[in-house]
């Protein structure tokens, strides 16, 4: 499992800066040493999030109907077939052992997505300079913008990342004590605030734009999508996946800003991710733009069908012949019972945490499991619908759709802290603790060295998020080659 704190990660980013600046400038860069990046143990939030209004939905098969199996579960009716895809890299031929890290990252942020944002951005820099300016202003030192000075800018930004300074002009500094010559040999700082200022990604309205608040970045989210699962499919998912939030951070004004006073990062911009279990690749995603159907016209949850549709970018990246037999983790803001119904029609299991007071629940769970005793379990179970209440310092209930719940499948689990005796845990919870980190860890890797600024236009702050995604998957995939050479 790949961490943040893996020098490769250091050298792999390194090196693809270096080569995107060098082989365009012609410069040669030394790169200085990099603290490492300690990687915290992930930790589950409690999320003040109720559930969703809607209409009362059944359980498939059988009514509201739970039967208590904590001394002797049966385990699911339905079995699903053996995941049937080979998890790994699918890259092209032009990729070997001996490849740069570069080419990795040039999979996704290829040619195509670069003039795309080279015609946008002078596009937009021409249209400024149409406009009532000062004499003086930095503008007027506009020259077009080509793919070689955008792929330096890329560097230059991602060199930025590795060593955060308050503000962007100190980056081009003339004092001796604080200079650093690298940045002044790929651009003077007029050049690079000129880019940074004017670089744009859709001007175009299309038919259907009109009241769309994506369409100014949408060209760049649906590429980023494309690479790095529905066209490309340069990377097959193993079978256990999470989905969980990501939020970018941001204070600006927008409509769809986000604030949550229980995470890390209150207000932002928020995603849905899902990520590879094994080794936290980044394989789909959706933005949050405001509460409309991820699904149109589809009477579900919006929290079914966020995790429907991420799911079936794995399961249906082959449409002739789908997969089955996935796993997801998810939290409790997403696990429902309509939910793990749902991803059964899809062959597809569902571990998850899972609020006391949603729909067809066990009734009175909550009242019920409020008396257990530390280490005490209760399993109840309503045909391939598993719900497992235990208490450990406070009361966990988790859902599933695989694997049995009786008191008889516990697993002891050794406690970080010395001198004390391990914990005896269900094993659905040893489960879902073990691979619904993923998306965390994949934060982990993108906060290592990310290039975030402050700005009023919540545009660049997912596109330098998207940029730091592209990173991520190559870095991976460059590591999982060279790991099977």
């Amino acid at each position: 499992m790949a961490n943040p704190d893996d020098s490769d990660f250091d050298d792999f980013v390194l090196g693809a800066m270096n080569a995107t600046v060098s082989s365009e400038i012609g410069d040669n860069i030394i790169a200085s040493d990099l603290e490492d990046t300690v990687l915290h143990n992930f930790s589950d939030e409690e999320e003040d999030i109720s559930d969703e209004e809607g209409v009362q939905r059944n359980i498939p098969g059988r009514p509201n109907q739970w039967d208590n199996v904590s001394n002797n579960d049966p385990g699911p009716s339905t079995t699903i077939p053996v995941y049937n895809v080979n998890q790994g890299p699918n890259l092209p031929s032009s990729i070997t052992a001996d490849s740069l890290p570069i080419d990795y990252f040039d999979l996704f942020f290829n040619d195509n997505l670069i003039n795309l944002i080279c015609t946008e951005t002078n596009y937009n820099a021409n249209l400024k300079k149409t406009h009532r300016h000062s004499p003086h202003a930095r503008l007027n030192k506009w020259t077009e913008l080509s793919s070689v000075d955008l792929k330096a800018f890329i560097g230059t930004v991602i060199n930025m990342g590795t060593m955060p300074l308050p503000r962007l002009e100190s980056y081009f500094t003339t004092n001796w004590e604080s200079r650093t010559q690298f940045y002044r040999d790929v651009f003077s700082k007029d050049e690079f605030l000129n880019i940074f200022w004017n670089i744009h990604f859709n001007h175009h309205q299309g038919q259907g734009d009109s009241g769309q608040k994506d369409f100014l970045i949408r060209p760049v989210i649906e590429h980023v999508r494309n690479m790095t699962h529905m066209n490309m499919l340069f990377y097959y998912p193993s079978n256990r996946v999470a989905i969980d939030e990501s939020t970018i951070s941001f204070k600006g004004t927008v409509s769809f800003k986000i604030y949550n006073p229980l995470k890390p990062t209150k207000f932002g911009l928020k995603l849905f991710v899902l990520s590879d279990c094994c080794n936290v690749f980044i394989y789909d995603f959706i933005p949050y733009f405001g509460k409309n159907d991820v699904i149109p016209g589809s009477e579900l949850l919006k929290t079914t069908q966020i995790v429907k549709s991420l799911c079936q970018s794995v399961i249906l990246k082959n449409p002739g012949a789908p997969a089955s037999g996935l796993y997801v983790y998810t939290d409790r803001y997403y696990t429902s019972t309509e939910l793990a119904s749902e991803l059964l029609n899809m062959n597809t299991y569902l571990t998850g945490t899972v609020m006391p007071t949603r729909k067809q629940m066990p009734p009175d769970l909550q009242a019920t499991t409020k008396k257990l005793k530390k280490g005490e379990i209760i399993s109840q179970r309503n045909g391939n619908i598993l719900v497992v209440s235990w208490r450990d310092k406070r009361v966990i209930h988790m859902l599933s759709t695989h694997g049995k719940g009786s008191k008889s499948g516990v697993t002891d689990v050794a406690s970080r802290w010395p001198n004390k005796p391990p914990v005896t845990k269900p094993n659905v919870v040893v489960d879902y603790t073990k691979h619904m980190g993923a998306v965390d860890r994949s934060d982990h890797f993108i906060s290592s060295y990310e290039f975030m600024r402050r700005t009023k236009k919540w545009y660049r702050k997912m596109v330098f998020w998207l940029l730091e995604v592209c990173i991520i998957d190559s870095y991976l995939l460059y590591k999982q080659v060279q790991k099977d050479s």
